[in-house]
């Protein structure tokens, strides 16, 4: 999913600021989806929590609080105040049971809305929406009751004021069955008993999805068991969430044509519910529950819980609209078939729910994936992934390169003159040292710049001010090779201040290549864990970076000393190029513990990206 996702979550931001601009999303009605759950995803943005200044209301000739089979109602939302509304979408649902069904069939609706399907049994449109984004004042409909009484029901829909204001399912007072409900016991409800899962039989009884890679069972944060029944898969789940934890089947390890199952529960154990869905590009369409049996659910802390019998096969039916040039709407219905006979990579994914809902928001990490294709039918432990691995290596090179070869590279260059004297192919050791040193971080870090292009697909958003001091830092690197070739003589009048501006620029690359390793870990995308512990690692190296430097230039400072006391007599270029009596020594010593510093760091940055 990963190249995709992060391109497209640049592309919306961008179309998002043009929808802000200009306060129009959706003018000609939401889609299908949302005729789910009422809610306007606009960017993220939470629908408003205070009441609504609408009101829906319904009335049935003769009675306004019950109704027949085959009755039509008369629908009507309205403003309450001088507020009207740019857009809404309605629907008709059971208060209790099926609550995913969207009921009835909307018969008549006026020029300013246009009718809208959602997976309907009878074929009729089942949920009307607004046809364009004029203010409205009122709009009236109407609906026809289901042939067959389904119980008690009532009417919601979902307003939108503005982009950034909208209100999610204002509902009507309830309308009662005059006759009880026909229909067989509903088998997709929701029990709050909950028997423990038992990860000690993960490998023997059934497979695991494990997360982290360091865990073993009952102390992950995060984990997947399921069980091949026959006709259907036993899944457990549980992972650390304030809203929902969802699980993907993917044939590939890219977002797009992907099964999800997810369990909602926010931290009160409010929104409880089991969701099927599916996801034909990059945004999860909800499907109906129908099928899914045997749900329980609980949460213990900050940690959700659930289990669920799936079929092993099933479809998934995704409505295709498209707007002909005299504004009529096609839709074109198109079918999804999962056997869980054949073998898929696992996503398992967590997030927050919208306020006041059960609606999925997007998830703020990176989704776990498994290393390989799942095969249900085998008991196995597999482990999963967070970080892509081009993002891995982008990461691993430019640690390499600058949290190690840069700071090596400086201090041999500032510090080892006078040390590393043996000539190498015509220069001195510390210089050569030095060239291959600056050269291995240059390579690197254009390597690193390459990956991450290519994995983008272009320039993103997401990590605005880490590309920002990145490409700083790689800038000035050029720079710095570019003017190592063009250095001049040792003789010459320019060197000293060649001297001076190779090291300014040489340490200002450093801290800004700091900044941006730092700036890294505030991506939002990445494990949490990650961006804790990956931003105190850095922060520290970059305290112990400084102080090292210190501690070097005070050992430069006492061995000056020392040749200015031991050599009064000599030239000044003489002193500089001879060490004070053990200095060599010193200088060493301190080399070897900061080289450690230097590697303990790296080691411990690197680690954070390959188990999470």
């Amino acid at each position: 999913m990963n190249i995709q996702t992060l391109h497209l979550l640049g592309v919306l931001l961008g179309v998002a600021t043009i929808l802000i601009q200009t306060g129009d999303a959706f003018p000609f009605g939401g889609p299908p989806k949302t005729c789910a759950y009422l809610l306007a995803k606009h960017g993220g943005t939470e629908p408003q929590v205070i009441p609504a200044p609408y009101a829906l209301t319904v009335t049935n000739n003769p009675s306004n609080t019950a109704y027949n089979p085959n009755d039509i109602l008369t629908v009507t939302l309205n403003t309450t105040s001088d507020v009207g509304f740019k857009g809404f979408i309605m629907r008709a649902y059971r208060i209790t049971g099926d609550v995913e069904d969207n009921l009835g069939e909307f018969m008549t609706w006026p020029d300013t809305a246009i009718p809208k399907y959602w997976y309907p049994d009878q074929g009729g449109p089942n949920c009307v929406t607004h046809k364009s984004s004029s203010v409205k004042k009122e709009v009236t409909v109407t609906w026809k009751a289901p042939a067959k009484s389904v119980g008690d029901i009532i009417f919601s829909v979902g307003v939108v004021l503005s982009y950034k204001t909208f209100w999610s399912n204002i509902s009507s007072s309830i309308i009662r069955a005059n006759k009880p409900s026909a229909e067989n016991a509903f088998l997709s409800t929701v029990s709050l008993n909950f028997a423990p899962i038992d990860m000690k039989e993960c490998g023997k009884t059934k497979g695991c999805l494990l997360y982290p890679r360091t865990c073993s069972g009952e102390n992950c944060e995060y984990g997947v068991t399921y069980k091949d029944e026959g006709d259907t898969i036993l899944f457990e789940m549980f992972g650390i969430t304030d809203g929902y934890i969802s699980l993907g089947m993917s044939y590939d390890k890219l977002m797009g044509d992907d099964a999800t199952m997810a369990c909602t529960g926010d931290n009160v154990e409010q929104y409880v519910s089991v969701q099927n869905g599916y996801n034909p590009a990059y945004q999860n369409e909800r499907h109906r529950i129908v099928g899914i049996t045997d749900i329980q659910m609980t949460r213990n802390g900050a940690t959700l819980y659930c289990r669920f019998r799936r079929p092993k096969v099933m479809t998934y039916t995704t409505l295709l609209e498209k707007r002909t040039t005299t504004g009529d709407v096609l839709v074109r219905a198109i079918n999804k078939t999962f056997d869980f006979a054949d073998d898929f990579y696992l996503f398992f994914a967590w997030g927050h729910l919208y306020l006041g809902t059960d609606v999925l928001g997007k998830h703020r990490e990176l989704p776990v994936i498994t290393d390989e294709a799942v095969d249900f039918q085998e008991a196995k432990i597999h482990y999963g992934q967070a970080i892509p691995l081009m993002i891995q290596l982008h990461a691993t090179f430019m640690l390499v390169a600058w949290m190690a070869l840069a700071g090596f590279g400086i201090v041999i260059s500032r510090h080892f003159k006078n040390v590393f004297t043996k000539f190498v192919c015509g220069s001195q050791r510390w210089f050569q040292i030095h060239r291959w040193v600056m050269f291995a971080l240059y390579t690197l870090t254009m390597v690193s710049m390459v990956l991450i292009i290519a994995y983008i697909q272009g320039w993103t958003k997401i990590a605005l001010l880490h590309s920002i001091f990145g490409m700083i830092a790689i800038s000035l690197s050029t720079l710095q090779v570019v003017a190592g070739l063009l250095r001049p003589d040792p003789s010459s009048k320019h060197r000293p201040a060649y001297n001076w501006l190779h090291r300014i620029f040489g340490q200002i690359s450093h801290v800004c290549a700091a900044v941006a390793m730092m700036l890294a870990y505030n991506v939002t995308l990445l494990p949490a864990f990650v961006q804790k512990w990956g931003f105190i690692v850095t922060a520290v190296w970059i305290g112990f970076q400084v102080l090292w430097e210190i501690i070097f230039e005070i050992i430069k400072c006492c061995n000056d000393s020392k040749r200015s006391k031991y050599m009064a007599d000599e030239d000044d270029n003489i002193k500089k190029s001879q060490p004070a009596p053990g200095e060599k020594l010193a200088k060493k010593v301190a080399f070897v513990f900061y080289t450690l510093t230097l590697f303990t760091f790296l080691g411990a940055s690197i680690s954070f990206l390959y188990i999470y």
